[in-house]
């Protein structure tokens, strides 16, 4: 799986559920085998910096994309 695939799925996610169960998911992807930690870290480092914006930002940015 390709990790733009990883985190449109991941941000799918992200926006229906929110931070907690993406995270729960992502670390169960990588449990089962199917994306490497070094994907998985990159995924959970871009959820991060988005869980920090100000709901504000969040609104604009996925408005953007």
């Amino acid at each position: 799986m390709k990790a733009t695939d990883v985190m449109a799925d991941m941000l799918r996610i992200y926006k229906s559920r929110g931070y907690d169960l993406t995270l729960i998911s992502i670390r169960k992807r990588y449990n089962d085998g199917k994306i490497s930690l070094i994907e998985m870290s990159k995924v959970v480092n871009s959820l991060t910096s988005i869980e920090m914006m100000t709901s504000k930002q969040r609104r604009i940015l996925f408005k953007s994309a």
